[in-house]
């Protein structure tokens, strides 16, 4: 495996994906066994094309994967590119689109989310980002196409304030286990950052 300097902005989701036979491959084994095992409940299997840029490469992943068009297949918005190609993307054949706030805040801000060194320029609710965010939601409407923004938990009032209403909101597992953790630690149990320890 390659060592890439700054791997958030290389060979990554969409980009690796349309390199990779090998996925594509072991894709189909996974469906395959998928139903055989499950019968008809394998069609509730969804795929999602993560780190894409446009509706070509939204295209091309379903070529490259050989994924029959008869199965569904969502996208991630996470760029600002795809932000600007979100009705594209749709018309392309998106069955639904999550948007990632975390990448798509460190895109729009140039702010690395794990660089302690740039976190005051990491702002999940900058003017841009929510434009950004305002955008993909209208556009899938207009689209009829499902919508769900990933958010974190302390932004969720801010944004429901102020964007329009999305098919829903998500938040990451490991903030939800932080939330679990911290409700443990509160009834007399596990001490928040020490589970498993």
């Amino acid at each position: 495996m390659v060592v890439e300097p700054n791997p958030e902005l290389g060979l990554h989701g969409a980009r690796w994906l349309l390199g990779s036979t090998a996925y594509r491959d072991a894709l189909h084994t996974v469906l395959g066994s998928l139903r055989n095992r499950l019968g008809e409940d394998a069609d509730r299997v969804r795929l999602s094309v993560p780190f894409l840029n446009d509706e070509e490469e939204f295209a091309q992943i379903r070529t490259q994967l050989e994924v029959p068009w008869d199965v569904s297949l969502s996208a991630f918005i996470e760029t600002p590119a795809a932000v600007h190609a979100t009705a594209a993307i749709c018309a392309a054949g998106a069955s639904e689109l999550f948007v990632g706030t975390q990448d798509l805040v460190q895109f729009y801000l140039a702010a690395d989310r794990t660089n302690h060194l740039v976190a005051d320029s990491y702002q999940t609710r900058h003017p841009a980002v929510l434009d950004g965010l305002s955008r993909v939601v209208e556009s899938a409407h207009a689209a009829g196409v499902p919508v769900r923004v990933f958010a974190l938990g302390v932004d969720l009032v801010h944004y429901l304030k102020r964007l329009p209403t999305p098919d829903g909101y998500m938040m990451c597992t490991a903030e939800l286990e932080q939330v679990l953790l911290q409700e443990r630690w509160h009834q007399g149990g596990v001490c928040p950052g020490r589970a498993g320890r």
